[in-house]
């Protein structure tokens, strides 16, 4: 007689999770004619800027990430409004950590991002960060956000990471060139 009871569920009580699925539904209404299949289509200009080799002063580097992450439970939530915040926030860190987003596309239950950052950070401090910035924003800035989660967790930890670019041997040996007299 239960597993008679558990079959009526929908598949959103019958998992156990912190999120507040009747919010989240409310708020898929948003996302509900965007294609969350759609790839993402790198442009011209983000094309020029992965290409491009980069400096510090104790390096010169070509180092472009491709990373997405997702909410949790996969929520399909960021739409509008909250995808301008996320570009924002997203934006503003980049400054902050001298990082150089190239090309950013706010999906409902995804975000995809190409950026480039130098050596000393790890494509897991890049996440990280991002991801802590725009949770606390979106919890800031709009109410219903902090109502999705009964806990504050809003982004699934795992994300996705991959090297993106292109160095070449002319490349190389211009740098060898370039930095032979120096040392």
């Amino acid at each position: 007689m239960l597993s008679h009871l558990a079959a009526a569920k929908p598949l959103e009580e019958k998992m156990t999770t912190n999120t507040n699925w009747e919010i989240v539904n409310d708020l898929q209404h948003n996302a509900e004619y965007v294609n969350c299949k759609e790839h993402f289509i790198l442009g011209e200009n983000a094309k020029v800027e992965i290409a491009k080799v980069r400096k510090t002063r104790h390096s010169v580097y070509n180092i472009n990430y491709h990373l997405v992450w997702i909410p949790k439970t996969r929520m399909k939530i960021l739409a509008n409004p909250f995808d301008a915040t996320i570009k924002e926030t997203i934006n503003r860190v980049c400054a902050y950590k001298n990082w150089v987003p190239m090309a950013l596309q706010v999906m409902p239950d995804h975000v995809h991002l190409f950026i480039s950052a130098q050596p000393k950070y790890a494509p897991a401090q890049v996440v990280q960060s991002l991801k802590a910035w725009t949770s606390r924003d979106l919890r800031e800035k709009f109410a219903v956000i902090r109502k999705t989660r009964y806990s504050d967790d809003f982004w699934a930890s795992s994300y996705y990471c991959g090297t993106v670019g292109h160095v070449s041997a002319e490349a190389v040996a211009k740098y060898i060139r370039e930095n032979s007299s120096r040392y």
